[in-house]
């Protein structure tokens, strides 16, 4: 029996990342470095940090939806309103969590610390924000196993545009 080599080596990749895209790139569209659609490891990356930039400001400020190619799904930005339940004696919200708050409670409070209480966002306009991947619109199998994080900056760009109120979406969720 082979020695076991490690978890890291066990662990099936499933992300795909800058350099591999530019590796498929260049193998796809250049047999050399004279060719008229080289681009240089940089250049590559400027370009690709220019051109979702650009995208997600579209986003944000004119309500448009990415439609990923291959029929792999759709990203866009979508509001919905804030619920507050009240079910079996607790309360049930689905308010984002105020993380800073909540340490501050915990390291004053022994008590909450114990019993894990959170504390919550109150948003004054009752609507949140965030960036939505849909799969319905994905036609292939597995799409469970499927999911989109959106980058620190772009969730940085999206709370300051909802601070500034300058956000136009238009799409609501509905949840129950």
């Amino acid at each position: 029996m082979p020695a076991r080599q490690g978890k890291s080596k066990e662990k099936i990749k499933s992300d795909i990342n800058t350099p591999e895209q530019y590796k498929y790139y260049i193998k796809q569209n250049c047999e050399n470095k004279d060719s008229l659609f080289y681009l240089s490891k940089k250049e590559y990356t400027d370009f690709l940090k220019e051109f979702f930039n650009e995208y997600v400001d579209e986003m944000l400020f004119s309500n448009t939806e990415m439609k990923l190619p291959f029929h792999t799904g759709m990203i866009s930005v979508r509001k919905y309103e804030q619920k507050v339940k009240v079910v079996d004696g607790k309360i049930v919200s689905n308010l984002p969590i105020n993380w800073n708050a909540t340490l501050k409670l915990w390291d004053s409070d022994e008590e909450a610390k114990t019993s894990k209480k959170l504390v919550k966002f109150i948003n004054k306009d009752r609507l949140i924000y965030k960036y939505a991947f849909f799969k319905s619109y994905a036609k292939f199998k597995n799409k469970y196993f499927y999911w989109f994080k959106p980058t620190r900056t772009n969730k940085i760009k999206l709370a300051n545009a909802i601070r500034n109120n300058k956000i136009e979406v238009y799409n609501l969720f509905t949840q129950d």
